[in-house]
């Protein structure tokens, strides 16, 4: 069961932030709530690649504990009710922050980790290779493969020019003797 509209959580009359989607998974009760981030491209400009990564992380933990704390005092009835969905009490509430282009930026580790983040891309690959996982399971796949590619990455380098050599600083490892 889905609800695809935008959805305002509200505190009375004040607006606390926004849901961008809403599924249900009646089988497995688990209710994925996810926020969409629609940055543009980044390429290869460092500058806009740090500020990129720098307004996703702190929007989308912005955003995460906005939905969490009108949760906690609202509650997951009060969702499904405002959202015209029906869940059981019990359900197991997953969040996403789902970017357009990228998620994982080199440099921030302050992801808060009670949402799953991950691109459109890498998000579609692993719910087509697995179709019928549940919320969690795609939650846990994509935590995984996310978890793999990190700890495999040497990390930033940067060339700095002196003269007409290039000085390669790479802080996170050393080279082969």
């Amino acid at each position: 069961v889905v609800n695809d509209r935008n959805l305002k959580l509200q505190d009375g009359k004040k607006t606390v932030t926004d849901l961008d989607y809403i599924a249900y998974d009646k089988i497995n009760n688990e209710l994925a709530i996810f926020q969409l981030k629609w940055q543009q491209p980044v390429g290869i400009d460092n500058r806009a690649r740090r500020s990129a990564g720098k307004n996703l992380v702190s929007q989308g933990n912005d955003w995460i504990d906005r939905v969490t704390r009108w949760l906690d005092t609202f509650g997951i009835s009060e969702l499904a009710q405002r959202a015209g969905i029906q869940v059981k009490p019990d359900a197991k509430v997953r969040l996403l922050v789902v970017a357009r282009y990228n998620a994982h930026f080199s440099g921030y580790s302050d992801y808060d980790e009670r949402a799953t983040w991950v691109d459109w891309n890498h998000l579609m690959k692993v719910r087509l290779a697995k179709p019928s996982s549940s919320v969690s399971e795609l939650c846990e796949a994509l935590r995984t493969e996310v978890d793999k590619a990190s700890t495999s990455y040497p990390g930033d380098s940067y060339a700095l020019p002196l003269g007409n050599l290039a000085v390669i600083l790479n802080p996170e490892s050393e080279p082969a003797l």
